[in-house]
């Protein structure tokens, strides 16, 4: 049976980032051959709750789902046509998704990639690409009272003030830099004792939250570190637990381990599918986890996958970078028969507002049955 894959991520909707209309979006929805057999994908990032300033509470999903009706809507019709299969992935600004009731006319079905890919995928890999960014990999507090990476406090932080231009961040990406290269020179290491990594993690998370300590100071005009205190940041509606605000003073109290957690929780095991020695640092891996967006985007990333799975499509959103590029060409056997492929990575962009309308790249993978699988049929829409 021949099938569709179609995916889109990084809507944004409810956030300040938001596309300023939805017609691109539901006009795309409502375009869809109903006569197709499609898997429409959805990336992560279908909602936000993270774009929104510090003194606001974020509002909660089903409040986000009634004031887009138009969206939500389109996407529900769309899952009740029978050939038409959505799928939603969870993305980093709307992580409690999972607790979200999906269901309405038609049926959306919340997977994870591997899961995905263990069902459907085959030849094509799809996932937000979040697992692997220091700052947004799913993490927590030093003692789990708080369950968001610490990059939600800074993105909530970045939508609180008016910063001038060219100092968004500047600090905390001084910061970054400092240790991407620290990494970087350390690539000819093979291996590193406990205690060497031990300390290699401490300091890396001490020089980032030092930066992001600078730009909260500047960004509030505050001389006095101790009156970060008084800078809270009130949480969303329906919060994991009972706290209605968090102080920054004890955001950088209580993400000293952020980097740490992340290094043996997140990056390693999306490395690595066997058992690995953690004393073995991946150091070019490490140094573009610590910033994504400047370090190229995710086709590094997509380069593990296609180790790991062997897919002929990796599909990431997250960066709000279109790409597509090859990757490699694998040779493999099938009934005797030897043939080449190519391996593509592609980022589906994103459909936040900006000056152009989407920032998009459409993936579009026809997905013959296996003696036809062979050729790859990638069309983009711009």
């Amino acid at each position: 049976m021949r099938r569709k894959i179609i995916v889109i991520s990084d809507l944004h909707i409810g956030g300040e980032n938001a596309p300023s209309n939805l017609d691109y979006i539901v006009s795309f929805l409502k375009n869809l051959n109903p006569k197709e057999h499609t898997n429409l994908i959805i990336a992560g990032d279908m909602f936000d709750r993270w774009a929104h300033p510090i003194d606001n509470t974020p509002p909660s999903f089903e409040v986000m789902k009634n004031a887009n009706s138009s969206f939500w809507n389109a996407l529900n019709n769309c899952s009740m046509h029978e050939n038409i299969s959505v799928f939603y992935m969870n993305g980093n600004h709307d992580q409690e998704m999972t607790q979200v009731d999906l269901t309405g006319n038609g049926e959306i079905t919340h997977i994870d990639p591997d899961t995905y890919w263990a069902t459907f995928g085959r030849n094509v890999y799809v996932d937000h690409g979040h697992c692997i960014d220091l700052f947004n990999a799913p993490g927590h507090s030093d003692n789990d009272e708080i369950q968001y990476p610490l990059g939600y406090f800074k993105t909530r932080l970045n939508h609180s003030i008016k910063h001038i231009p060219m100092h968004r961040d500047y600090h905390l990406d001084n910061a970054k830099a400092q240790v991407i290269e620290k990494l970087w020179l350390s690539q000819n290491i093979e291996k590193v004792s406990k205690t060497e990594l031990d300390e290699l993690l401490s300091s890396i998370s001490e020089i980032l939250l030092q930066g992001l300590k600078k730009d909260i100071l500047y960004a509030f005009g505050l001389h006095d570190e101790f009156l970060l205190r008084g800078i809270y940041c009130n949480m969303p509606e329906n919060y994991y637990n009972l706290f209605d605000k968090v102080s920054y003073e004890y955001v950088l109290e209580n993400y000293r381990g952020f980097v740490d957690r992340f290094y043996y929780h997140q990056l390693l095991p999306s490395l690595f599918s066997e058992s690995y020695d953690p004393l073995i640092v991946p150091w070019k891996a490490f140094s573009k986890s610590i910033d994504v967006i400047r370090t190229g985007g995710l086709g590094w990333f997509a380069e593990v996958i296609s180790s790991k799975y062997n897919p002929r499509v990796i599909v990431f959103g997250h960066t709000h970078m279109n790409q597509i590029k090859e990757i490699d060409y694998v040779k493999t056997s099938e009934e005797n028969l030897n043939y080449n492929f190519k391996r593509t990575y592609a980022n589906s962009g994103c459909w936040c507002s900006n000056d152009f309308g989407p920032n998009t790249t459409s993936i579009y993978y026809d997905e013959l049955d296996e003696l036809l699988s062979r050729n790859l049929d990638i069309r983009i829409r711009l």
